[in-house]
């Protein structure tokens, strides 16, 4: 990709369509492309209905912008969150947001929507930086203000270790165990 060392890259990976919010994300972009011209670079992984849209907008700021409709393999996609400064999430329909965990599992901050998932998997100020307003200029503030902050990249992997698989079996077996020792009768 000519993507320019000294830009900020954004990563954007899903599906382009209206519950995962793209046009906020465009509308935040073509704002942060007019106001600072060269720092801010949009990746973006996917395809959908919102496809026209992006393909607007890499009309108009085609030097910052780089388009993949679909990433081929688990390591290549690691590689690009790896090789990002940042992931922006931000859906408004989430129930989890498995993608923000895998951006900080490869050591990449988050700017999502404080909506749904991403109150669960993205520590404000820690990890990440929540947006609350669904505007194109809640967003473009949280993500300058994500991109002066000095996250640890191991924070972020640990963080990102609390919901691993092996954790959460191991809670639901300590669980199992405490309820089938406890009493007859016990409340919890």
């Amino acid at each position: 990709f000519a993507i320019p060392r000294e830009a900020t890259l954004l990563l954007y990976v899903g599906r382009l369509a209206q519950e995962k919010n793209t046009a906020t994300l465009f509308a935040a972009f073509r704002i942060l492309a007019r106001q600072q011209p060269g720092r801010f670079h949009l990746l973006v992984v996917g395809d959908g209905t919102q496809r026209p849209e992006l393909h607007s907008l890499v009309t108009d700021h085609h030097s910052q912008i780089t388009h993949l409709p679909y990433c081929e393999s688990a390591s290549q996609l690691a590689a690009l969150y790896r090789a990002a400064d940042l992931f922006v999430h931000p859906g408004v329909q989430e129930t989890f947001g498995l993608v923000t965990l895998e951006a900080q599992a490869c050591g990449r901050p988050v700017v999502a929507l404080a909506r749904g998932g991403a109150l669960e998997t993205v520590v404000d100020g820690e990890t990440g930086v929540l947006f609350h307003e669904l505007t194109a200029q809640s967003l473009g503030a949280a993500l300058e203000q994500v991109a002066g902050l000095r996250i640890d990249s191991g924070r972020l992997r640990a963080h990102a270790e609390d919901f691993s698989r092996e954790r959460h079996v191991a809670q639901l077996r300590e669980t199992i165990a405490d309820t089938m020792t406890a009493p007859a009768g016990t409340e919890w």
